[in-house]
């Protein structure tokens, strides 16, 4: 570049403008110098120029060695400027600064918030920057020379935006495009040591045309491989023979025009066209027209697209194909937008969010997403068509049109077309049922786990490497130690802890690759039991039983678990119930009674001694022997059918004396059968015992007995026969008794009646004459009605022991009747100042009986409790108790001595004689109420103290 246009430019005062219209001034201005110039200089107008704006920038290019990058030039605040220094810096530091290796990496330009503290960490600034510094922000951009990053150009200032992206990220590209037209592959040819390598290497076909001689000068290896020519070959051959339609081609009319200088076409120029190649194959290119400084060589670049088109009709032809095998697919593919909308959905799709197609295509998709996961799921959106590092396999909820909850499972992919990201192919599939089936899984498990840290035994599972995979909460326990804190650690560090080293013989560091039963168990899979037992401190022993079992997977043993089960109780319990067999057998076999026990099929199964004395025979032995086919009880059909009975329905039996021949004593015995059902815990019938007990002596004694009685029989019927003469002769006594009595009564009340009016008439004359009544006829008035009571009685007697004594049948209110009792002798217990009181039932109270004898029975009592009272009371109480009816005469006279009590109802009998004579009596009354009360089917109970009082109670059954 010459130097007054250099300073021109540099100089130039630019007016005040956004940082889009700067940058886009600079490039006219770069693009309007025709002759050559040295890229510091342009590089310098930049950055010059921006500062002037209070826009600072720092530009660096990566060398032809790929070893280090330059800062070729830059603008800072003075402050920063001062601290800054050309560098060198290694391409792999650079690479690795994150701002700088995220620009590399996508090849676009990013926006840099408070950059310039990322300055002073890249650059290792040894001073510390004002704080007025930090709010400088940066936008970094590539610079890309076919598809390769060759340097990087920074913006700098307190101004920028995220908007001004877009402006540097344009300007970067064209500053390249501009530098590479006019400067930069003229520096190639120039510097063919420097540049040939890019140049020959591109993948591009690069080529230089003569416009002149309208041949091809230069072509490189991707120029050769496309058009299947040689350079040389190509030099020799007109550029309208590569072309289809060369007559009418559009590629050579621009040739021509830019050759003629018409139309002012502005380059660089592009096109597409078809090149026939040597084998007259078409090629389909992308071609770039320049112009070199030198105006008559045209700088062609030619991108083969042949492939991508073959690939892009390949795809229409099979869109429709596609789609209908989308449309058909059971899982749901979805068509993104970058903007989130969604512009296809297969039937699939439809069906699982519950929308018809219609309403899903150009909606959100945010519109369908369960409000838990929204913003996770537009968060990994937004990254991913941002290009950047987001999950692209994941789960979330979505709500179907009606309002249900479903589980998805995504899978998604981005689209790019011209290596732009224009959207996202997801994959849907409706996991609803599965992630309710891991629901139900993992609350299986937790059951599972539950149950098992339930379990009282210790269990621990060993993975291949001896490292603990799990345990139960009662190993970890015996450990002392959380199950979490012994997962993974090694078997042979933990076994040798547990309760006092149980395990040691089994595995321990020591012996474990040699003797450890849990490497058999990986090498074999079979498992295995073993036994240990231990001493505590009190010398008492402790029992544990020790299982091994494989877990294997395709046949190989990946784990064992191992439980550990303490059996103490039970082996204490096995020899207490050996013990307690043994002492029943002793007990069982020292029993004088024989004891079979059955099964269901009558079998005998077992036998006490004495059952094996009574039946057992060297050649028939008893066990396994059917009972019933012994020869007694089979001859017998009774007992033959109880015993099926009891086998089948459970009914218990008893056979008394079944005659049995013992051939040991080849005597006949008797045995005494009782037999009883077993029963499983379900209720049915597992069995039965049946008892025999030798009944041969009680057998015998009873003959004998009988024998005895037979005699005894004759001699009682002749004593009954010797007692019923007597009896006869009795019977006669009796009834001569009863009619002498009677005979007597009849006799002896004549002459008394007599007597009696011969008294009454004397008396009455007395009482006429105005008389006094003499002494004597008043004792002897009081004789004949003492003597008149006497025969009444002894009649009444009489009768009653011959029977001849009638008892009527009537209803009888008793309340009524001691009513009139206690009426009738009210004058005479007022005489004696006595309260005689009635306490009756509130209700009546009936009795069928004879109430003239009833009446008596309450008179006599009543007035003998009257006669022997000398102060206090009498009373009467009717009362009826469920079964019975009582009348009760209480007083408190003078009472009967214990010693008289037993004999007071005979007859004659008094206890004070002397007494009983002045009060009067016949002796016989007590026997008559006695005989009343019994004629009832009742009874009379006496209750006496001396000086106390005496209470007679009269019991008379209910009547029904």
């Amino acid at each position: 570049m010459d130097p007054k246009t250099f300073f021109e430019i540099k100089d130039s005062v630019f007016p005040v403008r956004g940082l889009k219209s700067t940058l886009n001034f600079l490039l006219k201005k770069i693009d309007s110098i025709e002759e050559n110039i040295n890229l510091n200089a342009i590089y310098e107008i930049i950055s010059i120029n921006l500062k002037k704006h209070n826009i600072s920038s720092l530009i660096s290019i990566i060398d032809e060695a790929n070893s280090s990058v330059f800062i070729k030039h830059y603008s800072l605040p003075k402050k920063i400027e001062a601290m800054i220094q050309k560098k060198e810096f290694s391409v792999n530091s650079f690479k690795k600064t994150s701002h700088y290796n995220n620009c590399i990496e996508r090849k676009k330009s990013i926006y840099i918030k408070k950059r310039i503290n990322s300055i002073i960490k890249d650059h290792k600034l040894e001073k510390e920057i004002p704080e007025t510094h930090n709010e400088i922000n940066s936008i970094i951009s590539p610079l890309i020379l076919r598809g390769e990053i060759i340097g990087i150009i920074e913006i700098l200032s307190k101004d920028l935006t995220r908007n001004d992206i877009q402006a540097v990220d344009d300007f970067s590209k064209r500053l390249v495009s501009s530098i590479t037209n006019n400067i930069f592959f003229h520096e190639i040819i120039s510097s063919e040591k420097k540049y040939r390598t890019l140049f020959t290497n591109s993948s591009d076909g690069l080529a230089f045309f003569d416009l002149e001689k309208q041949r091809f000068i230069e072509i490189n290896r991707s120029m050769e491989k496309i058009i299947s020519f040689s350079e040389q070959e190509l030099k020799k051959i007109n550029l309208s023979k590569l072309l289809l339609n060369h007559q009418n081609n559009r590629l050579l009319k621009m040739v021509s025009n830019i050759r003629k200088n018409e139309y002012g076409y502005k380059l660089p120029l592009k096109i597409s066209e078809i090149i026939i190649d040597k084998n007259g194959n078409e090629r389909f290119c992308n071609i770039e027209i320049n112009q070199t400084t030198d105006k008559n060589i045209l700088y062609f670049n030619f991108q083969d697209i042949t492939e991508k088109k073959r690939i892009e009709n390949l795809l229409k032809q099979s869109e429709e194909k596609y789609r209908r095998l989308v449309d058909q697919a059971s899982d749901g593919v979805i068509l993104l937008n970058t903007k989130g909308l969604i512009t296809f959905a297969n039937e699939a799709t439809s069906e699982i969010l519950s929308y018809p197609i219609n309403e899903i295509i150009n909606s959100h998709f945010s519109k369908f997403l369960h409000p838990g996961d929204f913003f996770m799921v537009k968060e990994r959106f937004s990254a991913r068509i941002a290009n950047k590092i987001a999950p692209t396999n994941y789960e979330f909820r979505i709500k179907t049109k009606d309002k249900k909850t479903k589980h998805i499972s995504y899978i998604g992919s981005i689209i790019k077309q011209n290596k732009k990201i224009t959207g996202i192919q997801a994959t849907i599939i409706d996991i609803s049922k599965s992630v309710e089936l891991q629901k139900k899984i993992k609350e299986s498990k937790r059951h599972y786990e539950n149950v098992i840290d339930s379990i009282q035994d210790d269990i621990v599972v060993i993975r291949k490497n001896f490292k603990i995979a799990s345990c139960n909460k009662s190993f970890a326990k015996s450990i002392g130690m959380s199950p979490e804190k012994l997962k993974d650690e090694y078997c042979y560090n933990i076994f040798p802890k547990y309760k006092k080293n149980i395990l040691k013989s089994h595995c321990s560091k020591k012996f474990c690759y040699s003797v450890c039963k849990n490497i058999k168990i990986f090498e074999n899979g079979k498992k295995q039991t073993y036994y240990e037992t231990i001493k505590n401190h009190n010398g008492k022993n402790y029992y544990y039983v020790i299982k091994t079992f494989p877990v294997k997977e395709q046949n190989e043993t990946r784990e064992i678990v191992i439980t550990i089960r303490d059996v103490s109780e039970k082996y204490r319990a096995e020899e207490e119930n050996k013990r307690l067999t043994e002492l029943t057998k002793k007990i069982l076999d020292a029993s004088p009674v024989s004891i079979i026990a059955l099964d269901k099929r009558g079998i005998i199964l077992a036998a006490n001694n004495l059952a094996r004395i009574m039946m057992e025979t060297k050649e028939q032995p008893l066990v396994g022997r059917k009972l019933t086919n012994t020869k007694e009880i089979k001859n017998n059909s009774i007992i033959q059918k109880k015993y099926h009975e009891l086998l089948t329905n459970g009914h218990s039996f008893f056979y008394d004396n079944l005659s049995y021949y013992d051939s040991k004593s080849k005597e006949k015995k008797y045995l005494n059968i009782i037999a009883v059902p077993l029963y499983e815990q379900k209720g049915r019938i597992s069995g039965a015992i049946s008892m025999a007990i030798d009944n041969t002596e009680k057998i015998l004694a009873q003959n004998k007995l009988e024998k005895l009685n037979e005699e005894l029989e004759r001699k009682v019927k002749k004593r009954t026969e010797e007692l019923y003469n007597t009896n006869r002769e009795l019977s006669k006594v009796l009834k001569l008794k009863s009619k002498f009595i009677s005979d007597a009564s009849h006799e002896l009340r004549t002459p008394l009646t007599i007597i009696q009016g011969n008294l009454d008439l004397a008396i009455s004359e007395s009482l006429k004459e105005k008389n006094n009544i003499p002494e004597s006829y008043e004792l002897i008035k009081k004789e004949i009605e003492q003597m008149t009571g006497i025969l009444s009685d002894l009649t009444m007697l009489t009768n009653a022991d011959s029977n001849s004594e009638k008892i009527n049948s009537e209803k009888i209110d008793l309340n009524l009747l001691a009513k009139a009792v206690a009426q009738s002798l009210m004058v005479i217990a007022d005489q004696k100042n006595i309260q005689l009181k009635a306490h009756l039932e509130n209700k009546s109270v009936i009795f069928i009986g004879d109430e003239t004898k009833l009446e008596r029975l309450l008179l006599n009592i009543t007035l003998n409790a009257i006669k022997y009272t000398e102060k206090g009371s009498v009373e009467i109480f009717v009362k009826k108790d469920k079964n019975q009816l009582r009348l009760i005469v209480k007083d408190t006279g003078i009472g009967i001595p214990e010693e008289d009590l037993p004999y007071i109802f005979e007859r004659f009998y008094r206890v004070d004689k002397a007494r009983s004579r002045n009060i009067g009596g016949t002796g016989l009354g007590l026997s008559i109420c006695k005989w009343i009360a019994e004629a009832h089917n009742g009874s009379i109970i006496v209750d006496s103290k001396l000086n106390e009082g005496t209470t007679f109670t009269t019991i008379l059954p209910l009547n029904k």
